[in-house]
């Protein structure tokens, strides 16, 4: 039986500190810088409302209603169960979607795990709003800052924005210890704002973790059926990714974030995954009939379900689009507009990458092979039985003949 949230403010805090996080305060505004400024606002907004926000009520509402992790909860679709002068244009909308779909947790399992812990008729869609909200708001008070103290040092040192500072994801942590070295008590602003970072990193690690236990734990639950095995189970999870994480913290660390950035964290396979579970849904467990499920466990039928809408042709046409592009105009790994990657580092990358979205395919065309052998191996036994049953007629019909 899953364990229930005490309160009903519990799932908001736990998403809102799985969603603030580090890709707030430092990938925001690096992709800012990127893709224009203000202007990156706008596709942001827009994949927001059309997207992101529509993933995040999918995601929470089937954890809320399957109450199992993100594996098990994809057994109501079986096929789906190892479940996301133009160019300049499309890398904008890329970045904008990517950054939401990264920054909510979508597609990597968590929403679903959390979402698995609300009682049946909890509010998921107030929460999911609430959380985007918030989410955006952060993202934004983190750009500000960051813009605002560009703007500073370019005028200090008479030059402009672009010549101050690199785009990239050590962008942030150039201009916020600038910005805290200039204002008075800069060692205590300094030690408040890195320890920020850490519970920030802290905060959304608790989500992370919990949906790898959740899936392990749901998957072999005779193996964890005592507390302690959970425990030791969840230890053994926090060393790995700690070991894990060292190369990061090396000479070339920044080399490695960068390259896990784009190639696993925020990749195409969030748009891969995040279309196929709207395709899951919409397409082939049904539209209107998850709806229904949906507005049960709301106990209210909202006004305008533009969500619905998005699940069923949006999200899927404007995943596969830019998954597309991703693949189709794919360019060499660059930081810092200098170094440009090894082939080794780039094999490197594509296989995390392939290793995140493969299984989806993979297990839906094994389900549906599988799936055909048995249909075939039950009709071939239909068969035979009324074979048999014939042979056995007319085993009778020539007895009887004889007697007569």
């Amino acid at each position: 039986m899953r364990e229930k949230w005490t309160n009903r403010f519990d799932f908001l805090f736990v998403t809102v500190g799985s969603a603030v996080g580090l890709g707030n305060m430092w990938r925001f505004p690096y992709l800012c810088y990127r893709n224009g400024g203000g202007a990156f606002l706008i596709p942001y907004l827009v994949t927001l409302l059309v997207v992101a926000l529509p993933q995040l009520i999918l995601q929470v509402s089937l954890g809320q209603y399957t109450s199992l992790s993100p594996v098990k909860a994809w057994e109501m679709v079986p096929a789906m169960k190892e479940v996301t002068p133009y160019v300049v244009l499309f890398q904008v909308w890329k970045d904008a979607l990517l950054q939401n779909l990264y920054s909510l947790s979508l597609g990597s399992g968590g929403m679903v795990t959390m979402g698995s812990f609300n009682s049946y008729h909890h509010n998921f869609m107030r929460d999911a709003i609430a959380l985007s909200v918030v989410n955006s708001c952060a993202s934004f008070l983190a750009g500000f800052a960051v813009f605002s103290t560009l703007g500073f040092m370019a005028k200090q040192q008479n030059t402009t924005v672009d010549l101050v500072a690199e785009s990239g994801p050590g962008l942030v942590f150039t201009v916020y210890p600038q910005a805290l070295s200039m204002m008075p008590g800069s060692q205590f602003w300094s030690i408040a704002f890195f320890l920020m970072l850490f519970l920030l990193g802290l905060d959304s690690l608790f989500v992370i973790m919990e949906a790898v236990s959740t899936v392990i734990i749901d998957q072999f639950p005779a193996v964890f059926d005592k507390q302690l095995k959970k425990i030791f189970m969840r230890f053994c999870l926090c060393c790995f990714y700690f070991f894990a994480a060292f190369i990061t913290v090396t000479q070339g660390g920044m080399y490695y974030i960068h390259l896990i950035d784009n190639f696993s964290s925020a990749s195409w396979a969030l748009l891969f995954s995040g279309g196929c579970e709207c395709i899951a849904i919409s397409w082939i467990f049904g539209l209107d009939r998850f709806y229904e499920i949906m507005c049960n466990m709301l106990q209210f039928r909202p006004r305008f379900p533009w969500f619905k809408y998005c699940w069923k042709y949006v999200v899927p046409l404007l995943s596969a689009g830019l998954f597309i592009y991703c693949l189709v105009l794919y360019k060499p790994l660059v930081y810092n507009r200098t170094y440009e990657y090894p082939a080794w580092s780039i094999g490197v990358g594509w296989l995390l990458s392939l290793s995140s979205f493969l299984w989806i395919p993979g297990y839906a065309g094994y389900y549906l092979i599988k799936k055909r052998c048995l249909e075939q191996d039950k009709q071939k036994t239909s068969d035979e039985g009324k074979n048999q049953m014939e042979m056995e007629e007319l085993k009778v019909s020539i007895a009887e003949s004889l007697e007569l």
